[in-house]
């Protein structure tokens, strides 16, 4: 692993665009409520801002690998003797254990349908109308998980943690990288990011290494658009309870 002046470059070019990014889209947040009480849809907006995103990944990729030529260890790849097919498969199962259990907390705590709600607020933001943008989203969310995990975690964290030697301090970094850049769905969304980040990081370090975070990340993209007519139901059922209170 060598400390070739690009990998500084990268790192800062990373982190400058997607605070930049993050705090230009939060400060938007998701507008006006219209007359139902919900924010306009930004679907088209989201689409071609995930596009963008998905080619600056590839051309940071291509880039360190052209000039920096790192082997796939150095990313957390194949670091284990456990077969690639079933790390990704522990990665996926571990969401699905996670959102069970976080479900159950919110569920404890009295906060299930609120947290549905507020699901389905960012769900509908970004889910688009028209079936060939819908299909164009479904690209990006099967890209997604392994273009941002690789530079999220495998670069961000695992490659840099390990050249400064400080894998903590590149996980904070990693961690605040990861919540800025979700701004956009509003601050009620940031535990569960904080949640998602931090057990991804986790995951990275073990065993399962950066291809169980392939597996984990596609299921947190997936799974939450396949429970959205539940997240629809539970934010009318809100709707009515506070008309109700307001009554």
């Amino acid at each position: 692993m060598s400390t070739y002046p690009l990998t500084i470059i990268l790192l800062s070019t990373l982190i400058a665009a997607t605070v930049f990014v993050g705090i230009r889209q939060g400060s938007k947040g998701y507008g006006r409520p219209n007359r139902i009480g919900l924010p306009p849809r930004r679907s088209d907006q989201f689409v071609g801002l995930a596009y963008t995103n998905q080619l600056t990944f590839v051309i940071l990729l291509f880039g360190l690998w052209y000039f920096d030529r790192p082997q796939l260890v150095d990313f957390g790849l194949g670091r284990g003797d456990i077969p690639f097919v079933f790390a990704f498969l522990l990665g996926f199962a571990s969401y699905v254990v996670l959102i069970g259990l976080y479900k159950y907390i919110v569920r404890f705590l009295g906060m299930e349908r609120r947290e549905l709600a507020n699901s389905y607020v960012v769900l509908r933001c970004i889910w688009p109308r028209s079936e060939r943008r819908r299909r164009k989203l479904l690209a990006v969310l099967l890209a997604n998980p392994f273009t941002e995990e690789l530079i999220y975690r495998g670069f961000l964290v695992f490659y840099l943690g390990h050249l400064f030697d400080s894998i903590l301090l590149f996980s904070i970094v990693g961690l605040v990288v990861c919540l800025t850049i979700h701004l956009y769905q509003g601050v009620k969304m940031l535990h569960f990011h904080a949640l998602f980040c931090i057990a991804s990081i986790l995951m990275l370090l073990s065993p399962l290494g950066l291809v169980g975070c392939f597996g984990f990340h596609l299921a947190g993209d997936i799974i939450p658009f396949a429970g959205m007519r539940q997240a629809l139901d539970a934010w009318r059922a809100q709707r009515r309870l506070e008309h109700h209170n307001a009554a």
